[in-house]
């Protein structure tokens, strides 16, 4: 039979390679970027698999890590857990899925690939008692990454003072001696490289070094830092590793450095930003929750908000408040100017008692 004189025939073998053509076209979108699609969720298997990947690291390292550090009890160097940043702190330090500008250098250092400026970043922070706390910080955006030329990349430093005055001095009788001088310091250089379309890898090598009179301690600290940009237009996953390192010196006495681990999620739409951290100290074995919102009402002017909950306890209980510290202990607020390539925050956090801070933030880019 001849087949063109056979119109039903025709549509068959049409039909069939139609159907041969997009079950071919389906294995071929499968193996490049399968995604589960709903009405609402648009999922890439990439992202699944990094989600799971993400979680069964996190868990490794909640079994991993306290065998490490075992009967290291408390931790040293308390001031490498204050924060930087008055946008950050006004959105209650939740910032490490959303680390997009210089102060990525302290909450997330996978954040920095972000950036395609150069940015400066400057905080002066009124902390309790009358302690300061200083930071500056400076990213160098690359086009070509150091480990994969064909994605970007940064490199930064930064540097962190924190200032605690001068205090009276009294003998071993309780008898006024001169008075002496108490700082921390921290030196950090960062470097971080775009791996793939949706994941930034960041690690931080910080130089650490306290004072109290003429008694000195020095160390060394790693940080490490993902970022994620998932199947879901805007939503981020971040995780960090802060201050893993051996343990530091002070006259004969050697201490444990705040080991923290933060995993974190934020989602942007249209100019408000949510985000929220989950924050686990294992030598100390507390855990809390950042959660932060910021709102753009202007292309120029934010609004923010956040609270950092109290410590969790072993069991997921809270731990007990503490009034010194007052009813409105772990809220925080603040606000923010942007003017070009030049940004200008301000933050406000109550800790009863003793008092309440006030952080001013700087940055430009250029």
């Amino acid at each position: 039979m001849n087949q063109r004189s056979n119109p039903f025939l025709t549509q068959r073998l049409n039909n069939r390679y139609q159907l041969t053509s997009c079950i071919k076209g389906l294995l071929i979108t499968h193996r490049k970027d399968t995604t589960f699609q709903g009405n609402y969720l648009h999922l890439p298997l990439s992202s699944m698999l990094f989600i799971l990947c993400f979680l069964l690291f996190a868990l490794s390292l909640s079994l991993f890590v306290p065998k490490i550090y075992a009967g290291w009890g408390e931790t040293g160097c308390a001031f490498l857990k204050i924060g930087v940043g008055a946008r950050q702190i006004g959105m209650g330090g939740a910032n490490v899925a959303l680390a997009n500008d210089v102060n990525a250098i302290y909450w997330n250092p996978a954040g920095l690939a972000q950036l395609n400026k150069r940015e400066f970043g400057a905080m002066h922070n009124e902390w309790i008692v009358d302690f300061k706390y200083d930071f500056l910080a400076y990213i160098h955006p690359l086009k070509k990454g150091l480990i994969k030329n064909s994605f970007p990349g940064a490199i930064g430093g930064g540097l962190i003072y924190f200032n605690m005055g001068e205090f009276e001095g009294r003998d071993e009788y309780r008898n006024k001696t001169n008075p002496y001088t108490a700082h921390d310091a921290a030196g950090i250089v960062s470097y971080a490289q775009k791996v793939s379309r949706r994941l930034n890898l960041g690690v931080s090598l910080k130089y650490i070094h306290e004072k109290i009179e003429i008694e000195k301690a020095q160390g060394i600290a790693f940080d490490f830092g993902a970022l994620y940009h998932t199947g879901i237009k805007n939503l981020n996953l971040g995780f960090t590793v802060q201050n893993l390192g051996p343990k530091m010196k002070f006259i004969e006495e050697p201490f444990s450095l705040p080991l923290v681990l933060t995993a974190g999620i934020a989602y942007t739409y249209y100019g408000l930003n949510l985000a929220c951290d989950i924050r686990w100290q294992p030598i100390e074995e507390r855990t809390n929750i950042s959660l932060g919102t910021e709102y753009w009402p202007f292309k120029i002017f934010a609004l923010r908000a956040g609270y950092l909950t109290h410590f969790l306890t072993s069991n997921l209980k809270f731990a007990p408040r503490d009034d010194v510290l007052g009813k409105f202990y772990g809220l925080g607020a603040g606000f923010g100017f942007r003017l070009g390539d030049i940004g200008i925050d301000y933050a406000f956090v109550p800790y009863g008692d003793l008092g309440n801070t006030h952080r001013i933030s700087f940055l430009t880019k250029f």
